[in-house]
């Protein structure tokens, strides 16, 4: 773990930082991330996310914000920044991270709001997951060649659900 001297939330988001910077470093290709991303929202005020992730397959692209959570209970603001986040940002998800696991305090308020969350350890998981998904076309790219029909993007937008343990829901979208 990375030791910080800011306390328990920041400890968590340095934690977060070194996982997405490992993969960033490995697969440079299809992955990225922004620390801090400032949006703006219509009035001119702007809301940070801990972090902005962009991953990348030939012709879709899924943008993720990430809010780093590391308390047992729901911060007021936190509700309120999710909320706006959600509303004025144009990203597919916005999810919160936990260290590893969600109190009912702050679950409820998620729920209500459709914001899935992810422990650290099911943030690694779901980005091992996209690595050997993106594997596996890279795979089949070489062995079918670019013109292959699986191998052209279908302009379809992709749907995927999990329940609020499974910390996923999001549509991938054209480039």
């Amino acid at each position: 773990m990375v030791q910080s001297n800011y306390g328990k939330g920041n400890d968590l988001e340095l934690d977060v930082l070194a996982l997405l910077e490992e993969y960033k470093s490995r697969n440079p290709q299809w992955f990225g991330f922004r620390r801090k991303p400032k949006i703006v929202q219509h009035d001119g005020q702007s809301r940070e996310p801990d972090f902005e992730l962009t991953l990348r397959s030939p012709g879709e692209e899924l943008l993720v914000l990430l809010e780093c959570q590391d308390r047992g209970r729901n911060r007021p603001d936190l509700s309120d920044k999710l909320h706006t986040l959600k509303a004025i940002s144009d990203r597919n998800i916005t999810m919160v991270i936990v260290r590893e696991t969600i109190s009912d305090a702050l679950a409820e308020p998620l729920r209500k709001q459709g914001i899935p969350w992810r422990s650290l350890s099911g943030l690694r998981d779901y980005l091992n997951n996209k690595e050997l998904a993106w594997s596996a076309f890279q795979s089949h790219q070489s062995i079918a060649g670019p013109s292959s029909a699986a191998g052209k993007p279908s302009g379809n937008v992709v749907t995927f659900k999990g329940g609020a343990e499974s910390g996923f829901m999001g549509r991938l979208r054209r480039k």
